[in-house]
């Protein structure tokens, strides 16, 4: 349902619901309580951490090799990572000045990575950046994919994918450019806060990532609960005819982009293909306005917007926070509990739970929770009553059921040829079980067992 169409030279706008008309959806999902207590406070940036650990995985490409050494002194905006050349991936960069102090194996987030450790000295000396020094209309795509590189942009949706290696592979190749501002996780309010405080940034780089797509037109999707920030993105399009704002109901998983496709256009991809195979892409409204700074103010990517939420915080904001610092440090800016043991990273349904004293804020976290009592589903696979629960509210309409038996059978290529790797991971199935079960840890477990026997990862 479109609800902004410039009308003629005039600019006068048109908010409209649309008679007979229904706002875009899938079929599946469910509509989830939200958590908004982090936008009645206002956003805080958090600078006086001492101590950052940087990953040298922070995207969904490959290890980046350190390029420094302890004792090392570093200056914010530095490469201290960089991408093994012929890969895709991104470079590293010190998000703070200060000294190297390990280089080495850490246990960060669950898993044990390649990090940098570096002691902040609060200084925040900057390496020399380097804005753009062209301009943007007599620029080649190539020349500004080239500096998004440079930059170690990833996508700021949640999957982490570098965002030169996406433009690249969609250049010449798409006609429809997809904004992705649907905001689904129910703790997550970085969408809205981004769209009330940052409309013009968000609309100039839709506009860079049109010419360097080779697109005219572009939709922006915005949930329903969003509408007075969509209201403002409005009066930031006025006289312009190449972007149209488009409402989508407020359900979980809509801002999964294959069900953002099948919202705006029914189009189902096969697990093995991306957007850009039915010449479409999809980026996040974060990472549009993330191209358009970083080619206004030549800085790489050192900071990350992140909602810290949850019922054990007295004051849960929108934190900007350099990247490495870590989650005690993000709960305290927040007047959290020092007793606090786990966290969930990255959304109440999808994300993962780990200490906050041996996890960092990384390229791909948007959000931390912390709350009073996790549920943890503990039901035995063999209890299920087939009710079917788990299947009406999968968005991508899974056996869950039979795949569940196949597994109990040992039986992985069963799983395989009934669609495992079409799971998105939303958690939904686990949620909705009344047994229980911890179904979406199952589907995770059979996907990884799938890529590990095969040698390549299944729906991703």
């Amino acid at each position: 349902m479109i609800i902004y169409r410039n009308a003629g030279s005039s600019g006068a706008q048109t908010i409209y619901s649309g008679v007979g008309q229904k706002m875009l959806s899938f079929i599946g999902g469910r509509r989830l309580s939200r958590l908004t207590r982090s936008l009645s406070n206002p956003t805080m940036t958090v600078a006086n951490a001492r101590i950052i650990r940087l990953p040298m995985r922070q995207d969904a490409g490959a290890e980046a090799i350190p390029t420094v050494k302890c004792g090392d002194s570093v200056a914010v905006g530095q490469v201290i990572g960089r991408c093994p050349k012929g890969e895709i991936g991104c470079d590293i960069h010190s998000s703070v000045s200060g000294t190297v102090t390990h280089v080495g194996t850490l246990r960060l987030n669950g898993a044990d990575v390649e990090a940098i450790t570096i002691e902040n000295d609060m200084e925040y000396r900057a390496a020399p950046f380097h804005p753009f020094t062209g301009t943007l209309h007599d620029a080649s795509p190539e020349e500004l994919i080239d500096y998004i590189r440079m930059s170690g942009l990833t996508g700021l949706g949640g999957a982490g994918y570098p965002v030169w290696a996406k433009l690249a592979a969609a250049t010449g190749r798409v006609t429809k450019f997809l904004v992705n501002c649907c905001g689904s996780e129910p703790a997550c309010t970085s969408d809205a806060l981004l769209l009330k405080e940052s409309s013009h940034d968000i609309i100039s780089g839709i506009k860079v990532m049109m010419k360097i797509l080779r697109v005219k037109h572009a939709d922006i999707y915005i949930s329903e609960h969003m509408y007075r920030e969509a209201c403002e993105l409005i009066n930031h399009i006025r006289n312009r005819t190449l972007i149209d704002v488009r409402l989508t109901k407020d359900k979980y998983p809509q801002g999964d982009e294959r069900q953002l496709l099948a919202a705006a256009f029914r189009i189902e991809l096969p697990y093995n293909r991306l957007p850009i195979d039915s010449e479409a892409v999809v980026f996040s409204a974060a990472t549009c306005c993330a191209v358009y700074r970083t080619l206004l103010n030549g800085v790489p990517m050192v900071s990350k917007l992140v909602t810290v939420d949850g019922d054990r915080l007295r004051t849960p904001r929108n934190l900007q926070v350099p990247l490495g610092i870590s989650f005690r440090d993000a709960l305290a800016a927040c007047d959290g509990d020092d007793n606090i043991t786990q966290v969930i990273e990255n959304g109440l349904m999808s994300g993962t739970m780990n200490p906050p004293d041996d996890s960092v804020v990384t390229k791909r976290t948007f959000c931390i929770t912390a709350q009073n009592e996790f549920h943890m589903h503990s039901g035995n696979l063999r209890d299920c009553i087939r009710c079917g629960q788990c299947e009406n509210v999968c968005p991508m309409r899974l056996p869950v059921t039979h795949i569940r038996a196949r597994w109990i059978a040992g039986d992985i290529k069963g799983c395989a040829d009934l669609g495992i790797a079409l799971c998105v991971g939303c958690g939904l199935c686990s949620t909705e079980c009344c047994a229980d079960i911890p179904l979406a840890e199952l589907m995770r477990s059979i996907k990884a067992e799938i890529s590990a026997n095969e040698g390549r990862c299944y729906g991703e």
